[in-house]
């Protein structure tokens, strides 16, 4: 399960995160996800869908004392990108500066 968030919105606390993770692009280059080097999960990414905003994976953050913020559960359909991106609106999720 991953939350969307505008790039002003999302900062990454670990100074090595760029020798933790290796970086995986493909086709249009749009999408970028980082790997842990390590585990192998996907603790961020930049989306085609959201390419001004992150996907961040819910359980690789720590909320500290305030705790996990609730959070709405959306189908997006991966095997139906373009249909499932235009009937999501999904795109809206980091068109603000607002954490959504």
């Amino acid at each position: 399960v991953h939350f969307m968030v505008t790039a002003s919105s999302f900062q990454v606390t670990s100074p090595n995160y760029l020798t933790e993770t290796t970086l995986y692009e493909w086709g249009t280059k749009t999408a970028k996800r980082r790997f842990c080097k390590t585990c192998g999960v996907l603790p961020f990414y930049t989306p085609r869908s959201n390419p001004n905003g992150y996907g961040v994976t819910l359980k690789c953050v720590d909320f500290g004392t305030s705790g996990r913020p609730r959070v709405e559960l959306k189908h997006y359909d991966g095997v139906n990108w373009e249909d499932s991106y235009n009937k999501t609106g999904i795109s809206k999720e980091t068109a603000s500066e607002q954490l959504r």
